[in-house]
This record gives C-alpha cells, structure tokens and sequence, in this order.
C-alpha cells in the first residue's frame, strides 16, 4: 500500500509534483517498457501497426496493435480495435491495449514476430523472471473465422542488437531462450505464462512469437477443417530479476526526501542536497534520461532536452530511493 501525496511548492512560480511515500523495502523494475502496449503517441489504424505502441516493432512479418482508441465500425481483416476485432472479442488484460501475431499460418515459414528494446542491458549469470499473458484469437467474420489452430512454442527470444521486418528479420531457431510448451487454447481468459533463464550475455532486445519450423510446434486443429492459421493476443509483458515479476516499473522509496527542491521548470531543476545522493531523471517508463551525482550543496542541471510529458525524478542513497513525479511543460 502507498500513498500519494500532492504537494504545492512555490518558488518564483507554481509547481505541482506527486510525492510518492512507501515503505522501504528493496528496489526492482520490470525491464520491458510499456509492457501493457498503453502507451502511444498515435492510435492504431490498420492491422500491421506495432510500432505505434511505443517501443515495440516488427521483428518478423507484421504483427498488430490492437487499441480501444482505434476505428471499430466494421469488422474485417483490418479491424484493432479493442475488445472486438479481427482476431474476435477479447478485453484487454490491463488498460485498453493489446499486440497481436500468428504463430503459425499454413503459408510456408510465416509467422509474426514483435520486439522491443529493453530499459537496460541483461547481466550475465543473473537470474531473470518472465511473464505474460496470453489468449487465442479465434477469429470474427468471413474469411477470418478460420484462427482454426492453437500451437505450443510461444516464447521470447533475446538479441543483442535490434532486428526489422524489412531488412533485418529476426530467423527461426528451434530454440527460445524463454519457450512454453503447452498448447493455449482459451480464447475467452487470459493465461499467464512464467518462466525464468539466466542470459549468457548482455542481451539488450527481446522478441516475442513462435521461434520453431513448424515440424517442430504442435499443430492443434480446433474444427476439422483444413489448418489455416492460430493467432494469438499479448499483454502484461514483464522481465525482472524480483520473482514476483510485475507489469509496472517499481520502486518502494523512503518517505523522507533528501534533498531541497529549489526550481523545476521546462529546462532546468535546481536543487540543494545535504549529502552525496545519486539523481535519475527518467521517462514513466523507467528508461534513464540523465543520471548524475548530486554533490553536497547547490546543483543546478539543464532538462530542457528531455521530452514534456510526466518525469520521474529517482533520488537514490545506500539503502533507500525516493521519488517525485512531475509533469515537464
């Protein structure tokens, strides 16, 4: 439990920052940036728009973005919105939001890969937690009734640099660094899907499909009909060294601030530390814009470059972190 405290600070002008107090007790984050596909600058239109969920793309094919604020007039091969579209009637795990992709069509090797760069490197021998959850499309309308197949074989697979579906596809491996055996047949819950895998590098992406030649996937026919397809829905994406691996970034700050805010604006903060304490200026989505040292006294430091929108401000000391969250003009 938390709580949220608003706080007014005036100083040469009006500030609004969110001051959040928890207990303290560790600090861990998801590494997968916006891991429930919430976050967009521009809806989705047409299937085959990944890249408007912010962060993530194609890495094989054309897999889709599926958004409530998408057009739903009419359902065809090109309808994302949320909860009804091509791939049937299915309400988003978290928020509004889901990605979308075929782990096997019955056309030569094709399947659909999504990909996203994580918020920082993996560490070689660490252990990390996986999850996410997952439903079969089942199809809505002619001829898109036939999603008439559920495969095993959905995973994710982890590179150390980024692919496109273009000029760079991610390949077919016969192997996943993460790989779920079960076929997933319930196209009207959500099924979560945990693992765990220690990298043997510093892996800095990770894609999501059907990683195996299909001699190697399990092909369940679900009508008798000829196979034509199994299309599957993802949501809540999570990476992390805490076990209890959960879809938001988290941290659990002290309830006392370490320092004095003296100006936050647009382009610049200023603030006055008692002590030495580690600074994160970062996105709301974790990703690290500007990490410096604070040094004991006045510090004034230019943001004018980061991007408006909500910042999350990480005062970091030995055994604890705190937080302020504002909104940058």
């Amino acid at each position: 439990m938390f709580l949220i405290i608003f706080i007014f600070y005036n100083y040469m002008r009006s500030i609004t920052l969110l001051f959040l107090l928890m207990p303290v007790l560790g600090w861990s984050q998801n590494l997968v940036p916006n891991p429930s596909f919430e976050e967009y600058e521009e809806c989705p239109t047409e299937a085959g728009q990944p890249e408007r969920a912010l962060y993530w793309h194609s890495a094989r094919e054309s897999s889709d973005y599926l958004n409530a604020c998408a057009p739903g007039d009419e359902i065809n091969s090109q309808s994302i919105d949320v909860p009804t579209n091509h791939a049937g009637y299915q309400e988003a795990a978290t928020g509004s939001a889901y990605c979308g992709l075929f782990t096997y069509v019955a056309i030569d090797d094709y399947r659909e890969y999504i990909q996203c760069e994580l918020l920082s490197p993996l560490t070689e021998a660490q252990t990390y937690y996986f999850s996410m959850k997952v439903s079969r499309g089942e199809g809505f309308g002619v001829p898109f009734d036939h999603y008439n197949v559920a495969t095993n074989n959905v995973g994710a697979y982890f590179t150390t640099s980024a692919n496109d579906n273009v000029n760079n596809p991610l390949g077919i491996f016969d192997f996943a660094h993460i790989n779920f055996t079960e076929i997933i047949t319930d196209t009207n819950n959500w099924v979560l899907l945990t693992g765990q895998f220690i990298p043997d590098a510093a892996y800095t992406h990770m894609a999501l499909g059907n990683f195996f030649q299909f001699d190697q996937t399990v092909l369940l026919n679900l009508d008798g009909n000829p196979n034509y397809a199994a299309y599957y829905l993802i949501d809540d994406v999570c990476l992390s060294v805490n076990p209890e691996c959960d879809v938001e970034n988290f941290v659990q700050p002290t309830s006392k601030l370490p320092v004095e805010i003296i100006e936050l604006n647009a382009n610049y903060l200023e603030i006055y530390a008692n002590d030495r304490v580690e600074l994160q200026v970062c996105s709301i989505d974790g990703k690290i814009l500007l990490a410096v040292e604070l040094v004991e006294g006045y510090n004034r430091y230019s943001i004018g470059s980061i991007k408006a929108g909500i910042v999350v401000l990480r005062f970091i000391e030995s055994k604890s972190v705190s937080i302020i969250k504002y909104f940058k003009p």
